[in-house]
């Protein structure tokens, strides 16, 4: 994944989101594996596939985003 293009958001409704900044309608990337709101996200620094986020359901996690590509795929768990 070339992070230069991809940003991670999260929000109160417990989705990662990775958006491409090349084209914004829809996350290129999307999961709801949180419960509650996501008040952290970070890329991995040596494996920009892996995302950590922390959620106020007082859980860590780690995803991967490897389907991330330029097409506009929305993966939902």
């Amino acid at each position: 994944m070339n992070k230069q293009y991809y940003v991670a958001t999260c929000g109160d409704d417990g989705f990662l989101k990775i958006w491409d900044f090349r084209q914004t309608t829809q996350p290129v990337f999307a999961r709801s594996d949180h419960s509650h709101w996501v008040w952290s996200v970070r890329f991995n620094h040596f494996h920009d596939q892996l995302i950590l986020t922390a959620s106020s359901d007082a859980r860590v996690l780690l995803s991967s985003a490897a389907s991330v590509s330029s097409e506009n795929n929305v993966e939902s768990c």
